[in-house]
């Protein structure tokens, strides 16, 4: 519900602001690569928790780190 509610969030869209629009669409669509990166990286290793290296959960945790500094970015 929350999310369908964007009318005190979202500004009206115009023509004079399409390259906004195009910008807005490429930081959604490197954010959506980098989450689904996350989650193909944290499915791997939920399949794989039995025959888990400690530098491998080392790996992931700075992923993760990187992604949400990554997506606080754009």
């Amino acid at each position: 519900r929350v999310f369908n509610d964007k009318g005190h969030v979202m500004k009206r869209v115009t023509r004079n602001n399409h390259y906004d629009i195009y910008e807005i669409e490429g930081s959604l669509e490197v954010q959506r690569q980098l989450l689904l990166k996350l989650a193909e990286r944290e499915n791997t290793r939920i399949e794989n928790f039995k025959s888990e290296r400690t530098s491998s959960v080392e790996s992931l945790e700075s992923l993760k780190v990187d992604i949400v500094q990554a997506i606080q970015k754009t």
